[in-house]
């Protein structure tokens, strides 16, 4: 495995209507030398703008597809420019840029081809989480580890690395809907034979907007996932994914 660092790691941040939050995010970005691009979702708000105000590569979705396909752009361009892995960040303030060494030093250390950020380990942010979300999470890391034997607490978290070939992958097939991008992503690196791990990094809360995994997404899935347990599969990426992320505007 390829020695990953600053220089051939990615920050991919899929962003939409973020323009209050965006700035800064790509401000901190510069501050610590990571390479990054935005992912504009097709924002209806000033998000492409402020980002590049703020100094960041943006490319520019024709209209909102969800996080998957932003991901998915990103993916490609990670893999055209040769990237060894890409580091999912949100675009809401909540994934400090100063823990992106904590996944790429894990990655290095476990030989993990996928580093999941973990709200719930030993190390305490300040990110508060209903009661309600704790036991959605807690629901989906159960039946991760029905499905796959993996133990990863926090498989809802948005903040990952993912390293060549799975990132490779993921530039051809990955899915656009709810959760398809956190948690089956990881069933589908587990099942395709990757090597998939955790580690504890802290997390903060929104400052400003709403999230878009509301209570009512999270209540779908949840009941989904009891009507039927075995719901997802190796092959629910190309079955489900799309291409929506094919007209780029950079």
């Amino acid at each position: 495995m390829t020695l990953l660092n600053k220089s051939n790691t990615l920050v991919i941040i899929p962003a939409f209507n973020e323009q209050e939050s965006i700035g800064s995010v790509v401000s901190e970005m510069k501050m610590f030398g990571y390479q990054f691009v935005v992912i504009d979702d097709g924002s209806h708000d000033q998000t492409r703008l402020n980002a590049q105000n703020a100094g960041g590569r943006v490319v520019s979705m024709p209209f909102n597809s969800g996080v998957g396909s932003a991901l998915k752009c990103g993916f490609r361009f990670a893999f055209q420019n040769q990237f060894q892995a890409v580091i999912q960040c949100d675009a809401d303030g909540q994934h400090s840029a100063r823990y992106i060494e904590t996944l790429i030093r894990h990655a290095n250390e476990s030989a993990a081809d996928l580093v999941v950020g973990n709200r719930f380990g030993s190390i305490r942010g300040s990110m508060e989480v209903s009661i309600f979300r704790r036991f959605a999470m807690a629901l989906f890391s159960k039946v991760l580890l029905l499905r796959t034997g993996l133990v990863i607490q926090d498989s809802t978290s948005g903040f990952r690395l993912i390293s060549r070939p799975l990132f490779s992958h993921f530039a051809n097939e990955f899915p656009s809907y709810y959760l398809g991008d956190t948690f089956e992503a990881l069933i589908y690196a587990k099942q395709s034979g990757f090597n998939v791990s955790q580690v504890s990094v802290p997390f903060s809360n929104r400052e400003y907007g709403v999230s878009t995994s509301g209570t009512l997404h999270t209540l779908g899935r949840i009941l989904q996932l009891l009507l039927n347990p075995l719901f997802v599969g190796k092959n629910t990426i190309s079955q489900r994914s799309n291409s929506t992320e094919q007209n780029w505007i950079v």
